[in-house]
């Protein structure tokens, strides 16, 4: 492993011998939300991974990356995005299940979490015209 996995606040980290840290939520976004991905990045087995994340936060990694998902979600609905790029950033193959998994967690719907609601490619033409 890079290091030994530490909670500090709502925040995961990597820390390693020398120090260093690395969150594990910007990890997560690099390796596109993907447990496997995720355990090759900090070096480690799946399982040992699983028992880090259990030991540490009392949940499986893959339960944790849904979570990061939808943090990563809604920090780019709150920069404007539309809600089809946002389910396109965030790796979803279909907008359904990014709606699904939208609804389930913030208990809204895609649209309503738009904080432009559509007016985003009104302003964008207006600017281009």
């Amino acid at each position: 492993m890079l290091g030994k996995l530490v909670k500090k606040g709502s925040k995961l980290f990597c820390v390693a011998e020398t120090d260093a840290q690395l969150d594990v939520s910007k990890l997560a976004r690099l390796c596109e939300f993907k447990s496997s991905d995720l355990a090759s990045l900090l070096n480690v087995s799946e399982r040992q991974m699983e028992r880090s994340f259990h030991d540490i936060l009392n949940m499986p990694p893959k339960s944790w990356l849904r979570e990061q998902r939808m943090v990563y979600a809604r920090e780019l609905f709150d920069r404007g995005m539309h809600k089809r790029e946002v389910a396109s950033i965030t790796g979803f193959k279909s907008y359904s299940h990014f709606a699904a998994e939208v609804a389930y967690f913030f208990s809204k719907k895609p649209k309503d979490l738009e904080r432009c609601n559509g007016k985003r490619s009104q302003v964008l033409l207006k600017q281009l015209g």
